[in-house]
C-alpha cells in the first residue's frame, strides 16, 4: 500500500494498548467500529424512545422471522409507538471482543449511516440487556430466498419484471451504499427482502465494511456460492487481500441468475467439499443465462452477463465514472422494464395463495 495515503482520522490515539500510527490500514478497517449514537433508545418516524428494554415490546406471531450464525431475528411490537419490527438479537457473551465490534457496531453504524434510503432496511435503534444486543429494524414480509422455495414448490418462475425491479432496487442500494464508501459483502436472496407494499431492500450489513480510495482491505464474513473470483483468490502474503464495490455486482449478479432459474449456477449437491465450489468460480467461465432457459428475456441475460465479468475492471460500477458502465443505466432496470412497488405485491400475494 502507498505509505503516503493519509489515514482516515479517529476520535481515538489508540485502540487498547496500540497506537493508531503503528497498524495496518487492514486492520483499523476492522477495528474502527464503536458504539456511537445513542444506546437503548429507538427513533421512529419523527419520535424518539429513550431508555428502551425488552419489557417495553410484545412478542408477535410468528415470532421467528430467521436464524444465521449467532444471531436470530424475531418479531416484536414496541408498545409505546404500536410499531411492530424485527429484532435481531445477538449474544454478545459467545463473541470475543473483535468479534462484538465487527458483528454488532458494524452493523449499527452501516444502518445509521444509510437511513433513509428507499431500498436498505431502516435501523429504529439498538439496545442492549441482560448480556445481549437487540438491533430494531423495520419488519418487512419475507426475503427472496424463501420465495425462491415457494417457486420451487409450485413449479413457477419468478417473472423477468419482478425480476427487473429487484435489480433496479438493489442497484439502487448499491449507488448509495458506494456513495457512502461501504461495501455489503454479502448480496444474496436470503439478504434480499419484500415488504408487505412490494418494497424491495437490502439487509443484514454485519459483513459490511468500508472502502479505502474504491477498495476493502479485510474479509471477516464470506458466503462462498455468491463470492466474486478476486475475493476468493485473494493472497494475504502478496498483500492482493483487496477488491472494490463490484464484489457486490458479481453478487448481484448470482442472485439473478438463481432467481431467475430457480437453482444456483455454481452450488450443488454433488459437490463434496467447499474448495470444488471455490474451484468451480475461478476456473470455470462465467454462468450465464441460457437462451434455452425458460426465463430467458434478452435484457435479464445481458444484465446478469455484465455483472458476471470475471475481471472486476469490466463490469458495472454503481457510480458514474469514466470509462466504466454505470449499471443504473443498463436497460434491464430502465423505467420502462420495471413495475411499481404494489405490482411486485400483488404478484407475490397470487404467489401465496393456496
Amino acid at each position: 500500500m502507498n505509505g503516503s495515503r493519509s489515514r482516515p482520522k479517529s476520535n481515538h490515539g489508540t485502540f487498547g494498548a496500540i497506537p493508531i500510527e503503528s497498524i495496518t490500514e487492514r486492520y483499523y478497517n476492522e477495528r474502527r467500529y464503536t458504539s456511537k449514537g445513542d444506546i437503548n433508545s429507538l427513533k421512529i418516524n419523527d419520535r424518539n424512545f429513550k431508555g428502551v428494554s425488552l419489557d417495553h415490546f410484545e412478542r408477535q406471531e410468528p415470532l421467528l422471522l430467521g436464524k444465521g450464525g449467532n444471531s436470530t431475528v424475531e418479531c416484536y411490537k414496541h408498545i409505546k409507538s404500536d410499531t411492530v419490527m424485527a429484532l435481531k438479537k445477538t449474544r454478545l457473551g459467545q463473541l470475543n471482543e473483535l468479534d462484538k465490534k465487527t458483528k454488532v457496531t458494524r452493523d449499527i453504524e452501516h444502518l445509521r449511516k444509510l437511513r433513509g434510503h428507499s431500498n436498505i432496511i431502516t435501523l429504529y435503534g439498538y439496545f442492549e440487556m441482560c448480556g445481549e444486543a437487540f438491533i430494531c429494524m423495520e419488519k418487512m414480509e419475507t426475503c427472496f430466498a424463501k420465495i425462491l422455495q415457494i417457486c420451487l414448490k409450485k413449479d413457477t418462475l419468478i417473472p423477468a419484471k419482478v425480476l427487473a425491479t429487484l435489480c433496479y432496487s438493489i442497484s439502487h442500494a448499491l449507488v448509495y451504499l458506494k456513495d457512502k464508501k461501504i461495501i455489503h459483502r454479502d448480496v444474496k436472496p436470503a439478504n434480499i427482502l419484500l415488504g408487505t407494499e412490494g418494497q424491495i431492500k437490502l439487509s443484514d450489513f454485519d459483513g459490511s465494511g468500508y472502502l479505502y480510495n474504491s477498495y476493502c482491505f479485510s474479509d471477516p464474513t464470506i458466503t462462498s456460492c455468491y463470492a466474486a473470483p478476486e475475493r476468493i483468490d485473494c493472497d494475504d502474503k502478496k498483500n492482493e487481500a483487496k477488491f472494490d464495490c463490484t464484489a457486490d455486482i458479481w453478487s448481484l449478479g448470482v442472485s439473478a441468475l438463481e432467481l431467475a432459474t430457480r437453482k444456483h449456477p455454481f452450488a450443488s449437491k454433488d459437490m463434496k467439499a467447499q474448495f470444488d465450489l471455490m474451484a468451480k468460480i475461478l476456473k470455470q467461465e462465467p454462468p450465464y443465462l441460457a437462451k434455452s432457459d425458460p426465463a430467458y428475456e434478452p435484457n435479464l441475460a445481458d444484465f446478469i452477463a455484465q455483472c458476471l465479468k470475471k475481471d472486476p475492471d469490466e463490469r458495472m460500477y454503481p457510480k458514474v465514472k469514466n470509462g466504466r458502465f454505470y449499471i443504473m443505466k443498463h436497460k434491464f432496470i430502465s423505467m420502462r422494464e420495471i413495475i411499481l412497488e404494489k405490482q411486485v405485491a400483488e404478484w407475490y400475494n397470487n404467489l401465496t395463495k393456496n
